[in-house]
């Protein structure tokens, strides 16, 4: 074999070694969808009527170099409980009902809250939470009202937000918050109107918010990890054995 045949043997080896030590050293990452963050916040058993507080306060999310956030999702799930008792005051025995019905329920968005959120009312309208109706109950005896109890615990009401410009107010840093109100109507007819009702009526809520997105971060070189270091040596030996191989057939031609 001739000195320039062995030279350009020795260069396509040292070439090929190179292209595979330095692909070894680079990588570009798929995309994956991910959740970034998740945090909760909860009241419970607060005695209504709540008029803002206490105060449900959640996290800002600042995004990692390569994630991207596509969607903030909220789930929201709340309890209203009633239990007392219910007293005939008048002389004579009555027939009679006593319901209590939530005329307002909701979690309200603080000033703080993105913009997102300013026309947002998570919770729906809730319905009647409970009511008995006495037959003949006899005057001035304390009778039991309740418990009862009525949530969305099963289907928790949830919100996704996904456009970017609704995104973007959840994003960097600082908290935003929500805020509850209750408004708790106890009525009662029937019967002649002297009826006593000692009810007490608990609210509990709570609310998850969640970061979802995609991370894709910048193709980058690794550190030289003994992975790297393999596969390059590797590499070498492999174009060292093929050039060894290749000079020993020529030289036997010869």
């Amino acid at each position: 074999m001739t000195l320039k045949q062995r030279a350009k043997n020795l260069t396509y080896v040292a070439g090929l070694a190179a292209s595979i030590s330095v692909s070894s050293l680079f990588v570009a990452p798929k995309a994956n969808a991910l959740t970034f963050f998740t945090q909760t916040t909860s009241f419970s058993n607060q005695v209504t009527e709540l008029a803002g507080t206490p105060v449900l306060t959640l996290d800002k999310y600042n995004p990692q170099p390569g994630e991207i956030v596509t969607d903030v999702k909220f789930t929201i799930t709340a309890t209203l409980s009633s239990s007392g008792t219910v007293t005939n005051t008048a002389a004579n025995p009555q027939t009679f009902t006593v319901r209590v019905e939530p005329t307002f329920f909701d979690l309200t968005p603080g000033a703080n809250a993105p913009a997102a959120l300013q026309t947002y009312s998570p919770l729906a309208s809730y319905t009647e939470i409970g009511r008995t109706r006495y037959t003949n109950l006899a005057p001035n005896t304390p009778t039991q009202f309740g418990p009862f109890t009525i949530n969305n615990n099963a289907s928790p009401m949830i919100v996704t937000f996904s456009q970017p410009i609704d995104i973007a107010g959840f994003l960097g840093t600082g908290t935003f918050s929500f805020e509850p109100f209750t408004e708790i109507f106890t009525g009662v007819s029937g019967g002649g109107g002297n009826v006593a009702t000692n009810i007490t009526t608990l609210a509990s809520a709570s609310i998850t918010v969640e970061y979802n997105g995609t991370s894709n971060p910048p193709t980058v070189p690794f550190e030289f990890s003994s992975n790297v270091a393999i596969g390059s040596f590797v590499g070498i030996m492999f174009g060292l054995s093929w050039w060894k191989r290749k000079c020993h057939i020529q030289k036997t031609k010869s």
